[in-house]
């Protein structure tokens, strides 16, 4: 599957599920603290909803403008920063996510996408540095081809 290929078919519409499982979004407030002492709140209960509604037109709006690979790793950067930050689920959100984004590079003809540098930067500079993100996803992005 190509870029061109990736916006017909709107991936989030082949992953709606995460999108449409109310029953399975978290009702309770979820804290983490990290090895460094950091401490992560999550989105809370109430607002899972809205977040979610606001990621799937922004990924919408993303992958319906791709033109190359810095583009996908800008729409993959997205969803993956969004679904942690939000973390919609009791459990699995990382995995769910990474599983996804794997299952649409692989639809695409890529390899599978390893997520250790991706992790490793959320625990250890999770500072609002988006940019830095997504330069860490295209690097990552281009070793899957």
């Amino acid at each position: 599957m190509h870029l061109s290929q990736l916006k017909k078919n709107h991936w989030i519409k082949t992953h709606a599920e995460i999108f449409s499982a109310p029953s399975k979004i978290r009702t309770h407030r979820v804290i983490c603290r990290t090895d460094q002492q950091r401490t992560f709140h999550f989105a809370e209960p109430e607002k899972i909803a809205l977040l979610l509604e606001s990621l799937e037109k922004k990924l919408t709006w993303k992958s319906s403008n791709l033109q190359n690979m810095a583009d996908l790793a800008d729409l993959l950067a997205t969803f993956w920063f969004f679904m942690i930050s939000i973390h919609p689920f009791s459990d699995g959100n990382g995995r769910t996510t990474q599983k996804i984004i794997n299952q649409i590079l692989m639809e695409m003809g890529h390899k599978e996408m390893d997520f250790s540098i991706i992790k490793k930067f959320l625990f250890q500079s999770y500072e609002n540095d988006y940019p830095k993100l997504v330069q860490i996803f295209h690097f990552e992005l281009r070793k899957t081809s």
